[in-house]
């Protein structure tokens, strides 16, 4: 079996990170928690994301990609009206199917409008 890569164990963390926030939205998560769900020490974490902001931080950009991606899906009914109600509908349900995602993603523009 090949040995994990560098971006095989970031990719682990962000997606461990994001599990533990879907599972409590709006909750606050543990780094140690992120590191034993995936098997590596905190400087493992550190080293890839410098901190846990970092961390939330790519947790929030993949959050953003998955939405994007989603949103990619949608397409044009020549309705304006229609495809505008469709897109409402898609962001909805994206917020409802990803709360955690959700929260920490409006959470970080608001606070970096300030």
């Amino acid at each position: 079996m090949p040995e994990p890569t560098a971006s095989d164990t970031r990719e682990e963390l962000i997606i461990a990170a994001a599990g533990l926030i879907a599972g409590s939205p709006g909750e606050d998560f543990s780094l140690r928690a992120v590191c034993d769900a995936v098997g590596v020490k905190l400087p493992t974490l550190y080293h890839f994301f410098g901190s846990k902001q970092g961390l939330i931080d790519a947790v929030v950009e993949r959050g953003f990609d998955d939405y994007l991606a989603a949103k990619s899906e949608l397409e044009a009914s020549g309705d304006p009206i229609g495809d505008l109600r469709a897109e409402w509908d898609a962001h909805v349900d994206f917020g409802v199917q990803n709360p955690g995602s959700y929260s920490l993603r409006y959470r970080a523009l608001a606070s970096s409008s300030r």
